[in-house]
């Protein structure tokens, strides 16, 4: 039974010239930051090279592992990738490249569940929640950009939040983000 490639579903077999690109030239792509799946074969995997190649110029090297300094450049390129509740831009002036999401879930513990009891009974804000549950959504937000950059994005459109509660009264929640990685394209109109 042949292989099917994760990213575009074709067989992959020597037959049809579609072969499977190794697990280590997969690996070094990913150092640099690069979401490749497995098993890919060598066309997709040449598409993930060429994104590499643009996103980083001359600094790339394929043999070589990222050099410090550059993971620094990556960090401020991420923190700049625009997130968007709906979508901006023209019609036809975007590529789609797939679904990004993140779940974490936050538990606050026992003693936690006991304070919020109080608070609750008196009225009160349970600040002990709220700052968990705001720095949840923020390392949400963090890795719904991260993903986004390593499949090439320039943004992110229709983010969605959920919060839920998993255990009654036991101080589980789950946060979630989703949204859409795309790329805008210039349109030139004559």
């Amino acid at each position: 039974m042949d292989k099917q490639c994760a990213r575009c579903g074709k067989d992959m077999n020597p037959l049809t010239g579609l072969l499977e690109t190794s697990h280590t030239k997969v690996d070094q792509l990913r150092k640099w930051g690069i979401d490749v799946p497995s098993p890919i074969c060598s066309s997709c995997f040449n598409e993930s090279l060429l994104l590499a190649e643009r996103r980083y110029g001359n600094e790339f090297n394929f043999e070589e592992d990222p050099p410090p300094d550059l993971l620094e450049k990556i960090e401020k390129q991420v923190s700049k990738l625009d997130v968007w509740t709906l979508n901006p831009f023209v019609p036809g002036s975007i590529i789609n490249l797939g679904l990004v999401s993140h779940y974490i879930i936050v538990g606050t513990g026992p003693l936690s569940s006991l304070a919020s009891t109080f608070t609750d009974l008196l009225g009160q804000n349970d600040e002990l929640y709220q700052e968990r549950l705001e720095a949840a959504e923020a390392a949400c937000l963090r890795a719904i950009k991260e993903k986004a950059f390593n499949k090439g994005a320039s943004a992110v459109v229709g983010l969605q939040l959920s919060v839920a509660e998993l255990a009654a009264s036991h101080g589980m929640f789950m946060v979630g983000m989703a949204g859409n990685a795309v790329t805008a394209v210039r349109i030139y109109r004559p």
